[in-house]
């Protein structure tokens, strides 16, 4: 991913969690909110309590990988942020991590959609 596809600073991460739209899946939270910039970011939460190193980093290679796969699917640029909230969701298999993943992309959308309905 590149540097200025990722969230790094504390402020990002805080202010997704304060004012980003919630998406909750099963073991899987997203986070978004809209943004100036005409790149999509994302970043990635997985404590400890989930697995081990092994785990959580193939966890997260596994989110880089559908954040491109996906990247031309969320229709508005804004701000990604992915939790993991259960030990379940690292152990998933790719294409059910994507089948998750997918599914919360399309609340998303249709989220998006139903706001922006609302403002015309």
């Amino acid at each position: 991913m590149k540097r200025n596809q990722r969230l790094r600073k504390t402020v990002d991460f805080q202010t997704l969690y304060r004012t980003g739209y919630k998406i909750t899946l099963h073991g899987l939270v997203l986070y978004y909110h809209p943004s100036d910039t005409a790149d999509h970011r994302m970043g990635i939460v997985i404590s400890r309590k989930i697995g081990q190193a092994v785990i959580r980093n193939r966890f997260k290679r596994h989110m880089r990988v559908l954040f491109h796969l996906f990247q031309t699917k969320i229709t508005t640029f804004g701000d990604l942020l992915w939790v993991a909230t259960r030990p379940s969701i690292a152990c998933l298999s790719f294409e059910a991590l994507q089948n998750r993943v997918n599914d919360g992309l399309n609340q998303l959308n249709l989220h998006l959609q139903n706001t922006r309905g609302a403002q015309a």
